[in-house]
């Protein structure tokens, strides 16, 4: 994986994509450019790309396509000599990130492309925190499971153990080791992760 991630240009006018990539390189961003969707879409790789600079009117509906199909979560900024409000609006609710009408000024460019990178960092620091705790999850017993989801809902130990019908000693065994294969050191941020784990995964994440 490249050191910093890879903005990816696609256009198939040279004069275009040549100004564009000036003004990223400018800025310290690795550039890589596509003549179009078709050639992006067959290289594309989710773990290097940070962000998408394409042709709105030749190649945004295709690579908006392409990545609802790969379910793949790169912002897109698309560009248009012919913007206007509906075709910015229908782009947007498509999926793209952002719509901007050319000329462009570098500068605002810029400003998009360095604002969708901090987007898709964003993202990826939060999918690996929810697969770090799925797999802290699949450590589990059954038992540290059920510790767990009862744990969660706020209910006391003393409690746990009337419901499971186990002695009080063994339930702070099993919320002991549950807390450890779930490196949390506190019940709040147990908590916390859990919840998080279910905006994203739905409720069920812990059954």
């Amino acid at each position: 994986m490249p050191q910093s991630p890879l903005v990816c240009i696609v256009d198939s006018d040279p004069d275009t994509t040549a100004s564009i990539q000036h003004w990223l390189v400018d800025a310290s961003l690795e550039t890589r450019v596509f003549p179009g969707a078709p050639s992006f879409l067959e290289a594309f790789d989710p773990e290097c790309v940070g962000c998408i600079v394409a042709n709105a009117d030749k190649d945004g509906p295709r690579i908006l396509d392409g990545l609802r199909l790969r379910e793949a979560s790169a912002p897109l900024i698309l560009l248009s000599g012919k913007a206007d409000v509906s075709s910015a609006v229908r782009a947007l609710r498509a999926g793209a990130y952002d719509y901007l009408e050319t000329p462009v000024a570098g500068e605002q460019l810029v400003d998009s492309v360095r604002s969708a990178l901090e987007k898709n960092a964003s993202e990826r620091e939060r999918e690996r925190e929810w697969s770090e705790t799925r797999t802290q999850l699949d450590r589990l017993t059954p038992r540290e499971r059920e510790v767990l989801e009862l744990v969660v809902s706020g209910k006391s130990n003393r409690l746990i153990a009337s419901e499971l019908a186990l002695s009080h000693k063994t339930i702070e065994i099993h919320r002991s080791r549950m807390m450890r294969k779930m490196q949390a050191p506190s019940l709040a941020q147990l908590v916390g992760k859990i919840r998080c784990l279910r905006c994203a995964d739905g409720p069920g994440a812990v059954d």
